[in-house]
């Protein structure tokens, strides 16, 4: 039986995964127990609640019309990232996030409270939900590991993802669209019973949640390919996470580099290979110039609007 030349990358993929989670545990988990510990026992607990704050799904809504173009974007920044296949939802939230933070007037208020910080990832996060199924159905490439999954069980049972299953399975898409619509709206009580659950952590000791933090990671990161090593690496991880957030360095860049890293190496040694080694044809094709230029605005853009912001105030100081 002749292997499917599929195999090695699926293999890829998932080795890949598995060495990222205990990185992604140390950063986000690992590294905020330690900034919680460093903070003293004066701070280390949370001070208590007294009274119930409670927001309707009225007041919610009035929040959400208020921030209509946060919603808006994030949601377009979602779709997309969606579309491209390997990038996941994780990515779209971050980007929304950076983007948002980017082009608001109040950048400095973001990490202290600020609806808009929640609204873009979130909104992103679910857009790009959507917009994986873009790849999925159009031209059968899984967008995430969700439409991955779907796609084999359509291999199985004979179906063919492309742009002939509008035609030859309509009844199949309309299917997957009634299910995304029915999901979504099925979120609404599972989320409230959700916050209603989560609640209740606030009112635990924290030295009991760090506890338990510290636990979960060691034996998630443990888990998942039954390594002592995974675990170094996670408290690794969790020691850089904690001292870039002393240096004021985010954490999001690394994790899209760690994410992406591998998918660009490989595009880029493709794309090479094409070019029979010449990097030219990157600058001179009209997609991938476009794209380069982008790339510069985006890296130039917010020194220069910061620039012309101190230049603006100067001078308008001076008047």
């Amino acid at each position: 039986m002749q292997e499917s030349p599929r195999a090695p990358v699926k293999s890829q993929q998932v080795t890949r995964c598995s060495a990222l989670c205990p990185v992604m545990i140390g950063l986000f988990g690992i590294s905020e127990v330690l900034k919680r510990v460093q903070q003293g026992a004066s701070k280390l607990q949370l001070p208590p609640i007294t009274e119930k704050v409670k927001i309707s799904p009225l007041e919610a809504l009035r929040i959400i019309w208020q921030n209509k173009w946060t919603l808006i974007k994030s949601a377009f920044v979602g779709t997309f990232v969606g579309a491209l296949p390997g990038a996941g939802a994780d990515i779209a939230a971050w980007m929304a996030y950076g983007v948002e933070k980017k082009t608001s007037r109040n950048s400095e208020d973001f990490g202290k409270g600020n609806i808009k910080g929640v609204i873009a990832p979130t909104s992103a996060n679910n857009a790009a939900l959507g917009g994986t199924w873009i790849p999925a159905l159009v031209f059968g490439v899984p967008g995430d590991t969700i439409t991955a999954i779907v796609l084999g069980a359509m291999l199985m049972y004979g179906l063919k993802p492309g742009p002939l299953i509008f035609t030859e399975s309509p009844d199949l898409v309309n299917g997957v669209f009634s299910i995304a619509i029915l999901a979504n709206i099925l979120l609404i009580p599972i989320g409230y019973l959700g916050i209603r659950a989560f609640a209740f952590v606030l009112k635990m000791k924290t030295s009991v949640v760090l506890t338990a933090v510290v636990l979960f990671s060691m034996i998630g990161s443990f888990a998942i390919r039954n390594s002592y090593f995974d675990i170094y690496v996670m408290l690794i991880f969790g020691l850089i996470g904690f001292l870039f957030e002393r240096l004021s360095v985010p954490l999001a860049p690394m994790i899209l580099g760690l994410i992406l890293g591998p998918m660009v190496e490989d595009n880029l040694r493709v794309g090479l290979i094409k070019t029979g080694g010449s990097m030219g044809q990157f600058f001179t094709r009209p997609i991938s110039l476009v794209l380069f230029i982008l790339i510069v605005l985006v890296f130039l853009g917010g020194p220069a609007l910061n620039l012309l912001k101190k230049g603006f105030s100067k001078h308008k100081a001076e008047e």
